[in-house]
């Protein structure tokens, strides 16, 4: 369930579907709730566009407590 949801956003980001930034945001959303490390960290580096400077520790952390090697990297700019 959540990797469709994942795949859902990533169409709607424009590589198979017309670029959609709230399908796209919507679908994310929904994918990190439910525990995509992949949404989760995305979505982290997502929120830094639109609010500030700086990535979201909450959806980063909760991509790297699942061994996602990409947010774990990431967690390094917050120390």
């Amino acid at each position: 369930w959540p990797d469709a949801l994942f795949e859902m956003a990533m169409a709607h980001r424009g590589e198979t579907l017309e670029r959609d930034e709230s399908k796209y945001m919507y679908y994310l959303k929904e994918a990190a709730n439910l525990g995509h490390p992949d949404a989760q960290r995305m979505l982290g580096v997502n929120d830094n566009r639109q609010e500030d400077e700086n990535m979201n520790p909450h959806y980063i952390t909760l991509a790297a407590s699942q061994s996602n090697s990409k947010a774990c990297g990431m967690l390094g700019h917050f120390f």
